[in-house]
Parts: C-alpha cells; structure tokens; sequence
C-alpha cells in the first residue's frame, strides 16, 4: 500500500464512494464519521494524510487542525469540496488544512496528490526509542513544543522566487511583498554550487502557460540533488491540466498551485511548507544528537566502546596498531580530590591524547580511565615508537585542574600491531591482546609501554 489514509465524513455515502476509489489506487483507508472518532484512531495508529469533509458534526475544520497540532498527532489534512471556489481553498488554507480537493477531480490527480502527502510524511517517532524525553528540553534536546511555533515571517525562514520567465518574477515579487517576503533567484543560479549548498526553505517555482512543459524536468533535476531532497517546492505552472499537475505532484513538488496567481493563496501555501520544513529541521536535529549520543562519552565527548566496535573493523584492511590507555593511580586521584576533580582530570587527558594524536585516529573512551587510541601503522617497529613517544608526551605536562591544582599524571599503554591485513580478525581478541599487554605494563612499574607478545 502506497499510505495510510484517515477519511473523516459524516456521509455514510461519500465514504463508500471515497474508499472505493481510494482503493483502486492501492491506499490503505479507513473511515470514520466524527472528529472524536478520527482523534481516537489517530491516537492508535499512523496516518499518512486525512481526507477531511468541510463540515464536520461536531467541531470546525480550523478546531480539528488546531488540535491535531496541539495532540502532536499532524498528519497532513486534506479538505473535500464539491465544486471548490477561490475564497473555499483560501478558507481551508487558512484553518490548517494543506490542499482543497474537489471532489470530482480525476483519479489520476487524486492519486497523485495522495502520493505526494505520502512522501511528506514525518516519522512519529525517531526509530529504536532514540525519541527525545521531556526531561531532555531543559538540556537543549530538542524545543519545548510551546515554543516551536514557526512562520513564514521568521529571520531564519528563507523564501525563495524563481520564475521562467525573470520579467513575471518581477512582478510576482511584487505582488507578494504586502504578504511575503522572497528572494527573487535567476535561474542560472540552480547551476550554482552556493544554491546547492544552502538551498532555500521554500521555492516558489512559477512559469507563464507557454513554458509550462519546462516546469517537470525542472523540479525533476532539483529532486535528483541530494542537497535538495528537504527543499520544499511549490509550483505554479500556468496550467490547470490534470495530467500536468499530476505529473509535478509525482516528480517531486510537494505542492502545486494550478489555478491563477493569487498572493494570498501563496502566502498561506508558503506557511505550511515552512512549517513542514522545520519539523524536517527539528526532526534531524533530534536524530543527531541521539545518534552522537549513542557513540559518544557525555564527560569528554570521545566515542565510546559501541563506536570502537563499529570502527575498529574499519583498519582490518590494512596494517595497524590499537592501543590500550589507563591513567596511573587514578583511584588516588578521586580519593584525595573528589569526584568532580577526577571528572575533570578525565577531561583533561582526552584533551591531552587529541592534541597528541593525529586527524584519522580513532580515540575512545572505553572504561572509567581506560581509552583506546588505533591508526594505520606499516610496522610494529613505528607502532612501538609511537606509543613511547605518546606515552612520554603525556608524562611531560601535569594535567591542570579549574582551581589551578596540577596533577603530574602517567599512562600505562599496552600495544597490539596488526602486521597484515586481515578482514576477519577477531575483534574481541585483538582487545584481549592489548588488555594483558596493558597489565604487563602496570605489573612492571607503569608509566611504560608493553607490546602483545603474540602475532596477529
């Protein structure tokens, strides 16, 4: 099934003849006959659009919208109109609604329109329970939800105008200042490597009727720019060819405008596309901190042993070396200066180990005082000179606390070199290895450096 579609109507005979054509194009529907039984249905499961009657039984279409927002339960809403007027689309427009379908409108653009819905569809949640917590607001997480109230009119919203024909663009610029405000782009610059790298928010892609078979390759060719893929298009191609609007809606605009210019019309279109824009923004900033959460250690922002087992069979390729680091008496150092003062010592040699290492290393914190440093080494000879260097590096500059107090700390390292490539080296073994070198280096004194006796 190509989505999942809620029909909200109190006519017992639209819903049948809706779900009937609905089916026919392989969507998923379920009806319902009140805004209470679609609130309970949404609650229960994921809808990809609603197909909405204009009148409902007991509550307006702006108060659905409104609470569908408010519930966090948005999927796009689509109004059903018979014969839908200009004043009717604004209407709808204006309470929430994304698009006014007339009723009578052929399959083919309803299924279309349908699709594009489908692609606009946001995950409810991000996936394997990495959805941000309310407690994580107040860390900067991610927004409170009262706060997130985006506009069109916002600084950090850019609007941009492009049109086929640059004397129209002049003029619809124009003529859409009193309601927005648009950047007027000649279109040469989508050749442009700026354009791909800071795309706009909202496009506005408009043509006069006689270039209108331009507009598909157009917004085909901005689809195919993986820089491109959040940008939000909205079309305005001169035409009101079912066929035509159709084919943009599948090719990638996320809405199409067909009928005349109207500013309005274009302001409110530009208003839920923004909005949809920064759930996009909103939603991907949540992922990344989740997924830098996930391998990184929250006290000296290294990664941590899962990003290790991810990476390390990265360098089973080719030669290398994986070190084993511990800070010396360690325990000494909580024990005499507190807790804090060891969270900040452990601070300090992550710090320190950057700036000893080099770009392309991995470097880890593994255990409490424990870290792994692994590059590319060609022999055990350079291997071994590295971690002496490293390890006497450290040793030379106390590590300096925020009181001023300096702690003249030392590393025990335990060294493991990996002499041929190997794609299925024993990962689990090779850290067993650089484990009991790294003891050997304690036993005999620490502030050292011991090498796995072993071959790889």
């Amino acid at each position: 099934m190509p989505g999942n579609i809620l029909l909200l109507d109190p006519i017992a005979t639209n819903r049948i003849l809706m779900r009937v054509r609905l089916t026919a194009g392989y969507f998923s529907v379920t009806p319902c006959a009140t805004a209470r039984e679609a609130f309970d249905l949404l609650a229960q499961q994921s809808f990809s659009a609603v197909l909405c009657a204009a009148q409902l039984p007991d509550t307006t279409l702006a108060t659905f919208c409104e609470e569908l927002t408010q519930r966090r339960l948005a999927p796009p809403v689509v109004v059903l109109h018979k014969a839908p007027g200009g004043q009717a689309l604004l209407d709808a427009l204006a309470a929430g609604a994304m698009d006014l379908v007339d009723t009578s409108e052929s399959d083919a653009l309803l299924f279309a329109r349908l699709r594009a819905l489908v692609r606009m569809e946001l995950p409810r949640a991000l996936p394997d329970g990495l959805e941000p917590t309310p407690a994580d607001t107040d860390r900067g997480f991610r927004e409170a939800a009262a706060g997130f109230q985006p506009s069109a009119s916002d600084d950090r919203s850019q609007v941009a105008l492009l049109h086929l024909s640059p004397h129209l663009g002049v003029v619809w610029q124009a003529d859409l200042r009193p309601h927005l405000a648009t950047k007027l782009l000649p279109l040469e610059v989508l050749h442009q490597q700026a354009f791909l790298d800071s795309p706009p928010d909202v496009l506005i892609l408009g043509c006069a009727p006689e270039d209108a078979p331009a507009m598909p390759p157009l917004v085909a060719n901005l689809r195919a720019h993986s820089g491109l893929r959040n940008m939000q298009i909205l079309a305005l191609p001169g035409t009101d060819c079912p066929a035509d609007v159709a084919q943009l809606f599948d090719l990638g605009a996320e809405a199409v405008a067909p009928r005349a210019f109207d500013p309005q019309e274009i302001r409110h279109r530009v208003r839920q596309l923004d909005e949809r824009k920064r759930r996009i923004d909103a939603h991907h900033q949540h992922l990344d901190a989740a997924l830098h959460a996930a391998v990184r250690d929250p006290l000296t922002g290294l990664h941590n042993r899962r990003f290790v087992h991810a990476a390390l069979p990265q360098l089973a390729g080719q030669a290398h070396a994986v070190l084993l680091a511990d800070i010396d008496h360690f325990k000494a150092v909580n024990d005499r200066y507190g807790h804090d003062a060891g969270d900040q010592a452990l601070q300090q040699v992550a710090k320190r180990l950057r700036a000893l290492g080099a770009p392309g290393d991995i470097l880890a914190r593994i255990g409490g005082e424990e870290f792994l440093i692994a590059r590319p080494c060609p022999t055990a000879r350079i291997a071994e000179a590295w971690a002496k260097a490293l390890c006497a590096g450290f040793a030379a500059y106390p590590v300096t606390l925020s009181d001023g107090r300096q702690l003249p700390l030392t590393l025990s390292l335990g060294l493991v070199h990996v002499a041929d490539p190997c794609p299925h080296s024993d990962l689990g073994q090779l850290l067993k290895r650089a484990d009991e070198a790294l003891y050997r280096a304690k036993a005999l004194g620490r502030n050292q450096v011991r090498m796995s006796k072993s071959a790889a």
